[in-house]
């Protein structure tokens, strides 16, 4: 008795099997984001090139460490705690955060975090990391160009409600010297007129000088 097999099933089965693999390492290795795969002890299992590229860890120097204690700043451990605990319980995590390098070199990132299910069982948790300290920095030099703006501003309105201020000042100072300079001319206009009148009766008869002397004194005392 002999029994038969077709094992071209099977084989096209693997093939398949090996070509989704190594199109799935593909991706893996070659994305354009740091990307970590963790177990369900939060240490790390694989790593990818911009994983080495962003935080400057091989996967041998990584590789069975907890990924917190790799990359995350002593300061910020309890939110880290906080953002695994929160993937424990299924969910993903959308965060941005600061992150450090081997060096510790800190590097301001986003976060993208989420359990691996499998067959209703979590398997482990994957986290991708991108670089955003250039629009950090961008939108602090945003906001630094905004305050100054805005400062600038507020000096400018300072220092037209003070030109306006001294502009009113300055008019009404000239109105006053106009106003003491015609009052000047008048009192010398009316002083000129009350020496005049008596001196021109005066002078248009003969007068003795002891009248003279006593009608000049008489005037004296009115002015």
């Amino acid at each position: 008795m002999a029994v038969l097999t077709d094992l071209n099933q099977r084989k096209t089965t693997e093939k398949e099997q090996k070509f989704q693999k190594a199109y799935l390492e593909q991706i893996f290795e070659n994305a354009p984001e740091a990307i970590v795969i963790l177990d369900n002890n939060d240490k790390v299992i694989r790593i990818n090139v911009e994983f080495t590229k962003l935080f400057d860890y091989t996967l041998e120097e990584s590789k069975g460490k907890l990924l917190n204690n790799l990359i995350v700043p002593p300061s910020l451990a309890s939110e880290a705690d906080s953002f695994s605990k929160f993937i424990i319980k299924g969910k993903n995590l959308n965060a941005k955060s600061l992150r450090q390098d081997k060096n510790g070199n800190q590097i301001y990132v986003s976060i993208l975090g989420a359990p691996i299910q499998i067959s209703k069982g979590k398997k482990g948790v994957y986290g991708i990391f991108r670089n955003i300290s250039g629009r950090k920095n961008a939108e602090e030099a945003l906001r630094k160009a905004k305050d100054e703006l805005e400062l600038a501003n507020k000096e400018l309105l300072e220092n037209n409600e003070h030109l306006e201020k001294t502009t009113l000042l300055a008019k009404k100072m000239t109105i006053q010297a106009e106003l003491a300079s015609a009052a000047k001319s008048e009192f010398l206009a009316n002083m000129s007129y009350e020496i005049r009148t008596p001196m021109n009766g005066y002078l248009s008869k003969p007068i003795k000088a002891d009248e003279l002397s006593s009608e000049l004194q008489n005037i004296a005392y009115n002015l």
